[in-house]
C-alpha cells in the first residue's frame, strides 16, 4: 500500500496546475471522449454555479501517475421506484465521475486500488454515492465496482446504453454505396416530397463559427418553439449553460450544428 499515493483537486487553480498532464493522458485515450476535455469540464462548472463542486482524483503508482479520474460533487435528487411507482425521492450528495472521465487506461491492478479509493471515500461519509458514467461491460473497472462493494452497496440493475460508431465518408457517392436499395430508395422519396411541399429552395446550411453562433442559437430557439419537445420542457434551450458549451465548442473548431431552409424559412 505504501506504493500507492492519492492526491484529490478540488479547486480551479489546483486543476490548472495539472492541466498539462490531463490534456496528454486524454489526448493517449483510444476513444478520447469530449466530456472529459479540460476546457468542457471547466465550461459545465462555471455555468453550474455553486450547486457542482470539481472533484478529480489522481492515482500514482512509486511516483508515476497511473490514473486520472475526472469527477464532480453534486447533490442528486435519486427517484426510487417498483415499476411506475415513485416511493421515495431521497436527495443524496453524489460523486459523479463524468463520462469517458477515468483516464490514463488503466490496468486490473489500478482499477482494484481505484474502486478501493472510492469505497474509503463512501466510508468518510463525505458523500452518499459514486454515479460511474456510461462504462464499457468489457472494462475491468465495471466489473471490478460490481464485485468489490458490499452487497448492499452495489448496482444489481446498471443501466445499458448500446454505443455505435461508423467512419466518415467522403461525399454523397460514397455514402449511398453503404445503404441498402431501400434505404436509397427512401431517401430519395423523402427529398422528392419536401422540396414538393416547400414553396422555395430547400437548403441544408451548416454552422461552425463563433461568429455564426447567434444566428444559429436564435434559429434553433425558434425552430423548437413550435416543436412537441417544447411542450415536454425538452428541445433546444437558449441557456447560459448551452451558450457556454456551443461557445467553447466553436473555439476548438468541434461545433456542427445544421438548420434546413425552405427559402428563409428554417
Amino acid at each position: 500500500m505504501n506504493d500507492w499515493e492519492v492526491t484529490i483537486i478540488r479547486t480551479f487553480e489546483e486543476m490548472e496546475a495539472i492541466r498539462d498532464n490531463w490534456e496528454q493522458m486524454q489526448h493517449e485515450e483510444p476513444s478520447a471522449i469530449i466530456n472529459a476535455d479540460y476546457d468542457r469540464y471547466l465550461s459545465v462548472l462555471e455555468t453550474a454555479g455553486d450547486s457542482v463542486q470539481p472533484y478529480i482524483i489522481l492515482i500514482k503508482q512509486k511516483g508515476h501517475l497511473k490514473t486520472m479520474v475526472v469527477a464532480i460533487t453534486e447533490t442528486r435528487q435519486i427517484a426510487c421506484r417498483i415499476g411506475y411507482l415513485t416511493i421515495l425521492k431521497p436527495r443524496m450528495r453524489c460523486l459523479s465521475v463524468v463520462y469517458g472521465g477515468i483516464l490514463g487506461q488503466p490496468d486490473n491492478e489500478v482499477c482494484s486500488f481505484l474502486v478501493k479509493e472510492l469505497m474509503r471515500i463512501l466510508r468518510s461519509r463525505e458523500i452518499d454515492m459514486v454515479f460511474l458514467n456510461r462504462l464499457r461491460m468489457d472494462s475491468q473497472i465495471f466489473n471490478l465496482s460490481r464485485k468489490k462493494p458490499g452487497l448492499l452497496c452495489r448496482d444489481y440493475f446498471p443501466v445499458v446504453d448500446s454505443h455505435w460508431q461508423t467512419t466518415a465518408l467522403d461525399g454523397k457517392e460514397q455514402f449511398h454505396k453503404v445503404l441498402s436499395r431501400n434505404e436509397r430508395r427512401n431517401i430519395s422519396r423523402h427529398t422528392k416530397s419536401l422540396e414538393k411541399k416547400a414553396s422555395s429552395p430547400v437548403e441544408l446550411k451548416s454552422f461552425r463559427g463563433l461568429q455564426e453562433l447567434d444566428k444559429f442559437i436564435s434559429t434553433a430557439s425558434e425552430i423548437s418553439a413550435v416543436t412537441y419537445q417544447k411542450i415536454l420542457t425538452g428541445g433546444f434551450t437558449d441557456s447560459d449553460s448551452v451558450r457556454s458549451l456551443l461557445t467553447q465548442a466553436a473555439k476548438k473548431d468541434w461545433l456542427r450544428a445544421y438548420v434546413l431552409y425552405a427559402g428563409s424559412e428554417p
